[in-house]
């Protein structure tokens, strides 16, 4: 995905406006649109958790960027 691109967001409101209303599916199709929603909730949460190791990583980068440059450790034990 793009920065110009829709949002994860933007992308699961559209996918869920395009669903058939809850109140109009079988019980088997019911049950089978639970386990998907389980299945897309543990990929969305799998994404989250990626982005969040990325922005750990991009945090440390950037302190050791800093600390090169000004020649100190940004924290001591001290």
């Amino acid at each position: 995905m793009n920065s110009t691109g829709p949002t994860v967001a933007q992308q699961v409101h559209s996918l869920l406006a395009d669903l058939s209303d809850i109140g109009s599916i079988t019980d088997e199709v019911l049950r089978e649109e639970l386990v998907c929603c389980e299945q897309a909730g543990q990929m969305l949460m799998a994404r989250q958790a990626a982005a969040m190791a990325e922005m750990g990583r991009r945090a440390d980068h950037a302190d050791r960027l800093d600390e090169q440059q000004q020649g100190r450790p940004l924290w001591t034990s001290q």
